[in-house]
């Protein structure tokens, strides 16, 4: 990915291509107030953040890869129980998300892999 997703549309379309390990470094890395902040900055409304990290929850629990606990801006746990779609759990075969997982390919460094790198080093 050379830029961070503009729109929800491109959000939806990038959350849609990760799962496993990626995913859950990715969501671990969004969960913070100023990846909200950046993203209003791109002209998102807070809603449209919202359904961004509803789209993180939902492609977690979709690929059966484990949600991040609190202690970050969203409640994610939560999220994923009272979600009607993210509380039909895993929704996509294993050897789906393992191979979407393998087909995942980071490109160079942007401002959201500063984040992911920033999360993992706190």
């Amino acid at each position: 990915m050379s830029q961070r997703p503009q729109s929800l549309a491109d959000w939806s379309a990038y959350i849609e291509t990760l799962a496993g390990a990626p995913l859950f470094s990715q969501v671990v890395a969004a969960n913070s107030q100023e990846f909200a902040r950046d993203l209003v900055a791109d002209g998102l409304t807070m809603d449209d953040v919202y359904q961004v990290m509803l789209g993180f929850v939902r492609q977690l629990r979709a690929t059966g890869t484990k949600v991040p606990g609190a202690g970050a801006a969203w409640d994610l746990v939560n999220m994923a129980l009272t979600d009607p779609t993210a509380r039909k759990g895993p929704t996509m075969s294993e050897a789906d998300a393992d191979a979407l997982e393998r087909a995942y390919k980071p490109s160079g460094v942007d401002d959201f892999d500063v984040f992911e790198l920033e999360a993992a080093f706190d």
